[in-house]
């Protein structure tokens, strides 16, 4: 086996289990909020906080791993988001977690845009790297879903922060001693180019940043919304696992027929998300979080194709600007959603249902 091919498996490894840690903690932070008499609106602060650093520094670590490499970004960027669960685990009011929430949005952003574009051109199949990336952490989040309900009902909300820093020091321990950085150029003035015409890569932008606005809604309000009527938490992990189960299956499906679907039939799958409150029987709620995964599934497939189409010299500039675009979705979402949850907690999911029609439009 090649460098290059360990690099990769590495990569996809270091994928899934991230993926995995942040979707157990992700209804966790939330219920917790509420214990530490957090308010709708300082709920969605704290959600959305992580967007508020996420989208900037990811267009900053993009470019800087283009210079710099993408090893040592991700690194740096596995160092932080073990500092940040340990700020979890600490907390003992809502400000411990918003001060989390602000560490792990910039970690994860110094992670995800320089790990695609490593992939990405570590890889000889593009398409086949794309599918394969998309699986790793959308199955990483399939499972952690799941756990997350063992640490909720059974083993206790801050146990899991602490297996979770356990965790990344193992794929810190993985990337350092396993991966390389890709062959690379020197580079040139001429050959590092910073401007970006957002007009021009709409095509990765509007479907980029309906994914993270669509799934924020459920992410950030589900949780507090079964909490409040007093439901069964097994209704959010069946949510959180089927909704991230077919966007699994909708990546592999997408990753064979290599083909380019229309942006706007994501968004006709997310129209269904206007149902999710009506209902509070398993079945019911398996069903429309299938239809929002298939939507979500495709959404973010096509926005992080338009990405790793640029050129490679260049690519980390585009894959962050496609975490960035994500970043917003969430920040938009969460900051929003909290207003209209202050109202009535059901209308985060109608303005999640609006703004895909004006998707649509676009």
């Amino acid at each position: 086996m090649t460098r290059k091919q360990t690099t990769q498996i590495v990569s996809y490894t270091v994928s899934f289990l991230v993926s995995l840690l942040v979707a157990v903690t992700t209804p966790i932070v939330p219920i917790l909020a509420m214990v530490f008499n957090a308010s709708q609106f300082e709920l969605g602060l704290i959600v959305g906080s992580a967007s508020l650093v996420y989208v900037p520094t990811t267009l900053f670590a993009g470019n800087l791993s283009d210079m710099f490499g993408r090893k040592r970004v991700i690194e740096l960027s596995l160092i932080l988001y073990s500092i940040a669960l340990l700020t979890y685990y600490f907390s003992s009011s809502w400000y411990f977690l918003l001060f989390g929430k602000l560490l792990e949005g910039f970690s994860l952003a110094m992670l995800w845009s320089p790990i695609e574009a490593l992939i990405s051109n570590t890889s000889e199949d593009q398409t086949k790297a794309n599918s394969i990336f998309g699986i790793s952490w959308s199955l990483g989040s399939v499972l952690g879903s799941f756990i997350s309900w063992f640490f909720l009902d059974f083993l206790g909300k801050k146990l899991a922060f602490l297996t979770n820093f356990f965790t990344v020091i193992l794929c810190l321990l993985l990337f350092f001693l396993f991966s390389e950085d890709e062959s690379r150029v020197e580079k040139t003035s001429q050959t590092i180019n910073f401007k970006l015409n957002v007009f021009q890569e709409l095509n990765l932008i509007v479907p980029s940043f309906m994914y993270s606005f669509t799934q924020g809604v459920v992410t950030s309000f589900y949780p507090a919304f079964v909490n409040l009527l007093t439901l069964s938490n097994k209704l959010i992990i069946v949510s959180f696992t089927i909704m991230m189960l077919t966007r699994t299956f909708t990546f592999y499906l997408l990753g064979k027929l290599d083909k380019t679907i229309n942006k706007k039939i994501g968004n006709i799958f997310c129209l269904s998300i206007l149902l999710l409150p009506f209902g509070a029987n398993t079945l019911y709620v398996a069903v429309v979080s299938s239809l929002l995964g298939f939507g979500l599934g495709i959404l973010y497939y096509s926005g992080l194709k338009e990405a790793l189409n640029k050129d490679s010299l260049n690519k980390g500039k585009f894959t962050g600007l496609f975490e960035g675009t994500i970043g917003m979705g969430y920040l938009v979402s969460s900051f929003l959603g909290g207003i209209v949850a202050e109202i009535n907690i059901s209308y985060p999911y109608l303005l999640s249902f609006l703004v895909s029609i004006i998707a649509m439009l676009i």
